[in-house]
């Protein structure tokens, strides 16, 4: 009897762990804009944050859209498309920005309308954006599809990036962290593989960001104006290293950060 009972408590464990599992699955997944017709629009953001293809594009926290494609454009800015439900009209004056639910929670892009009589048609671009800047993930980035090209850079503290780890401009996810390895000036050499259709300023900015108050570390690329670019190969000269926050907290704690 003793043993049954285990194995029915057993079970009913494995059942509400599935139940969980489910949920979450639902919970997170790509959100789709179910019935009808859908338009696209376009907007231009700095920085996505870590916005992701598939999003929730809503308005006054009711969901009218998603977004269906990411992209870097020719100013090194985040291209985003979104598909808006037919029924839902939007302004011309409409401002766009990468929000995030709750602390800690997924990015979506929040639509605020404005005044304006003329309404947004397919194809029309969202002039008013606002950028995100922070993302939690739980993996690591694969550069998706075409070939790659390397370039390296050196840092005097990783703060815990590790190799498979997002290399982005503008939030837009342009590679991954290839290999990471000590030099003889006992500096942090990290290999970046970047999508071969990316093109970088040889003056390119490399500082290392941390994902939301938690999350894990990325490799943020700014470009700069220099009209060479990086070839594969090529050492990016000018780097940041990563905040050391401990330290940073034990001066606080100590008195002595000025």
């Amino acid at each position: 009897m003793k043993q049954r009972s285990i194995e029915c408590f057993v079970g009913l464990f494995v059942i509400l762990g599935a139940l969980c599992f489910a949920y979450l699955s639902i919970r997170f997944a790509r959100l789709e804009v179910g019935g009808g017709k859908d338009y696209a629009l376009q907007a231009a953001f700095a920085d996505l944050g870590g916005l992701r293809v598939g999003a929730s594009v809503e308005v006054a926290g009711v969901p009218v859209g998603r977004v269906v494609s990411l992209d870097l454009n020719g100013t090194y800015a985040g291209e985003v498309v979104l598909s808006i439900k037919e029924g839902v009209k939007l302004p011309a004056d409409t401002t766009a920005a990468v929000k995030t639910k709750g602390l800690i929670g997924e990015k979506f892009i929040g639509l605020s309308p404005g005044n304006a009589t003329t309404m947004l048609a397919g194809g029309d671009r969202i002039g008013s954006t606002e950028s995100g800047s922070m993302e939690l993930p739980f993996g690591t980035v694969e550069v998706a599809g075409g070939k790659t090209y390397q370039v390296k850079a050196a840092f005097t503290q990783l703060g815990g990036l590790r190799v498979g780890a997002s290399v982005e401009v503008a939030g837009v996810p342009v590679g991954r962290v290839r290999e990471i390895e000590l030099s003889k000036l006992y500096n942090a050499e990290v290999i970046m593989d970047i999508n071969e259709g990316v093109k970088l300023s040889a003056d390119t900015f490399a500082s290392i960001r941390t994902k939301g108050l938690i999350g894990g570390k990325y490799i943020l690329l700014e470009p700069g104006g220099d009209e060479e670019m990086l070839a594969d190969g090529d050492e990016i000269e000018d780097t940041e290293p990563a905040v050391d926050i401990e330290t940073i907290v034990s001066r606080l704690v100590q008195g002595s950060v000025k």
